[in-house]
């Protein structure tokens, strides 16, 4: 069994790493999922990854505190936000615009009201 959590945190864990350059993809999920997965299959692995400078940027102050702060979570939306809308105006398709636009308004709501804001 600790060899398939490794597996599924292995996986996780990259698509949190393509998930800082790609914000299709949601890095903070995929950097928990790995870090509950490590912390099943190898506790030197969990303790690796929380101490990386990706989890402690993204994912320790959710962790940690429940929330994000007001930076961060502008840092987040500002940066995921341009890059979803230059893969909106490349879609070939006006479907898949839609898409992207619907996925960048659920992004806003999830942000914005279902992660409490920290105060500093």
């Amino acid at each position: 069994m600790k060899l398939v959590y490794f597996t599924i945190g292995g996986i996780a864990l990259l698509l949190g790493m393509i998930g800082v350059v790609f914000p299709g993809l949601p890095t903070v999920p995929f950097l928990l999922l790995s870090a509950g997965c490590f912390a099943k299959s190898s506790e030197r692995l969990h303790s690796k990854l929380v101490k990386t400078k990706l989890y402690q940027k993204y994912a320790s102050e959710f962790v940690e505190r429940g929330g994000m702060s007001k930076p961060v979570k502008i840092r987040i939306l500002v940066f995921s936000t341009c890059m979803m809308l230059i893969a909106a105006f490349f879609a070939p398709a006006v479907w898949m615009k839609a898409i992207v636009l619907v996925v960048i308004a659920i992004k806003y709501y999830v942000f914005l009201v279902r992660i409490p804001t920290l105060k500093e």
